[in-house]
């Protein structure tokens, strides 16, 4: 399974008793994230892997992305608890404080909108790639169907005749409902292409 970077996973054994390395460590975890992120849809949108290599990297990526979140979480706890144990008394201090997290907060939002960002474009490269084979499925039906049909049809009237309405009835409506799911693809790539183009400018 992949886990996060060794720098990262030695600092989960550092005490870090100021703000500002918790918030830096928590910026590396979300950048690291994004990374998996990526590598989620690359492994998703590779037609060359089989199902079950896919599935057993997708698990290794998002065990990865569970062990960072958990993480996050144990940092966070801990800084609720420092803060709990040592109350900040100094208004200059706290003041001081408040302006670092401000200045960082920016660039926490924009990690976990390019997060979320992926997320979603993930679940519709999955939708993209069901409903691709969905067309193939019913394509290939037809692909059959019309063999059998054709076959001899010059010795056989009535095969010519089932094909002549196959042609008008089933076949259309399955050609039909290619073009319907082949229009929804449409959308949905139109959507992925708008979110790559929000990742780039973010």
């Amino acid at each position: 399974m992949n886990s996060i970077s060794p720098a990262t996973q030695n600092s989960f054994f550092t005490p870090s008793n100021s703000t500002s390395n918790r918030d830096k460590e928590i910026q590396g975890l979300m950048q690291q994230k994004v990374k998996f992120n990526e590598q989620i849809q690359v492994v998703r949108s590779n037609d060359e892997m089989d199902i079950k290599t896919k599935a057993e990297r997708i698990k290794s990526l998002t065990g990865s992305i569970a062990q960072i979140d958990s993480r996050i979480a144990q940092i966070k706890a801990e800084e609720m608890e420092e803060k709990h144990k040592s109350p900040q008394t100094d208004q200059t201090k706290q003041k001081q404080l408040k302006s670092e997290e401000d200045r960082q907060t920016p660039s926490l939002d924009h990690l976990i909108k390019h997060s979320r960002t992926y997320d979603q474009m993930g679940k519709l490269v999955g939708l993209r790639d069901r409903m691709q084979s969905s067309t193939h499925t019913i394509e290939g039906r037809t692909r059959m169907d019309r063999i059998v049909l054709e076959n001899d049809t010059s010795k056989d009237l009535g095969k010519t005749h089932m094909l002549e309405n196959a042609e008008l009835t089933v076949f259309q409506k399955r050609r039909e409902a290619v073009q319907d799911i082949e229009s929804q693809m449409s959308k949905v790539n139109h959507n992925i292409e708008e979110m790559a183009a929000e990742i780039h400018e973010l």
